[in-house]
């Protein structure tokens, strides 16, 4: 009895890869995250850290609805220590389209082949679902993620440039075509931006980042706090449209208005694709010179290369690029 109770007590705890339990590993794959990305610098890293940290505590009471389901991933674990993890849930309202997302491998334990595994087992798990396409978006720049997905036959569907730009001194005010107008554009004007989003969103990006009327209407104890907080410090946020007889050409949104990093991001509608990007850049700065210098972030589909040019002529400079790969799953 006595030998028996020592080889139990000396039997190796797990390793290898398990499905994700969510109270149990929230914070373990939070700890990960933090670890392999860098949150300081990222701002969706961030929300991700803290929606972990959350679920450490409250558990299914906010796990989010679309993770709902079998199965949501799975972490490698070595010896009670979570050293890897990657998630994968159905895109909402399609249980064809999968998405996979935080694929982290601790530091000290990369080169062993966890990456490739805890995808792989991903994969099997969407496919057993019914999935057709899985998604997910990686840095250009991680060559160990790319050769993996590449090997498994992603292919890269559409991307996303990150931009920056110093400071903004004075930047005299674009000229405008005599048919468009400037208009500053209303809190209560979302159904009429959302409108544009969708003619102008890539349908690669759906299947990632769906967009959503709720993103597109404010809820009035939020408008009622952002007007308080403009009367008293000025906005934080300011939307402008370029209209051509009363129809939307465009939409310039600037934000970090009163806390730097500030934003550019410009919409751009499809007939006006080429013909209005530097007009948009050029107003944009010409505002921003107004306040205290500060950097200038903004962003540009590859599949939108006339806003990509007309940020670079306009003294932004490349920081990062994202690259959205698909695989479409063969049936077994």
């Amino acid at each position: 009895m006595v030998s028996l109770v020592r080889r139990l007590g000396k039997r190796k705890r797990f390793q290898g890869l398990r499905p994700m339990e969510i109270p149990r590993d929230a914070d373990a794959v939070a700890q990960l995250l933090e670890e392999t990305f860098d949150p300081s610098k990222d701002r969706e890293s961030r929300e991700v850290v803290r929606e972990f940290r959350m679920l450490r505590y409250l558990g299914l009471l906010v796990w989010p609805e679309e993770w709902l389901g079998p199965g949501s991933g799975y972490v490698w674990e070595d010896e009670g220590r979570v050293v890897g993890n990657a998630t994968i849930t159905a895109l909402p309202g399609h249980r064809d389209i999968w998405v996979l997302a935080n694929v982290a491998v601790h530091p000290d334990y990369r080169r062993r082949g966890i990456g490739r595994a805890l995808v792989e087992g991903s994969l099997a798990l969407a496919r057993s679902q019914g999935a057709e396409v899985v998604t997910l978006e990686v840095e250009h720049s991680n060559l160990p993620a790319q050769r993996i997905y590449r090997r498994l036959g992603f292919q890269m569907v559409e991307g996303v440039v990150d931009l920056i730009r110093d400071r903004v001194e004075k930047v005299t005010p674009p000229l405008l075509p005599p048919q468009l107008r400037w208009r500053e554009l209303g809190e209560g004007e979302g159904a009429r931006r959302y409108e544009l989003y969708r003619a102008s969103y890539p349908p690669s990006r759906e299947k990632l980042r769906p967009l959503r009327t709720a993103d597109f209407r404010m809820a009035p104890e939020r408008m009622l706090t952002d007007r308080l907080g403009a009367i008293l410090w000025g906005p934080a946020l300011r939307r402008w449209a370029l209209e051509e007889g009363g129809r939307l050409a465009a939409i310039l949104t600037l934000s970090g208005l009163r806390r730097p990093p500030r934003r550019l991001e410009m919409v751009v509608h499809p007939n006006y694709l080429g013909v209005l990007e530097s007009t948009l850049v050029g107003q944009g700065l010409h505002i921003l010179a107004s306040y205290p210098p500060a950097e200038v972030t903004a962003s540009a589909f590859l599949s939108h290369p006339q806003a990509l040019e007309a940020l670079k002529s306009h003294g932004f400079r490349e920081v990062r690029v994202m690259e959205q790969l698909e695989l479409r799953l063969g049936r077994r």
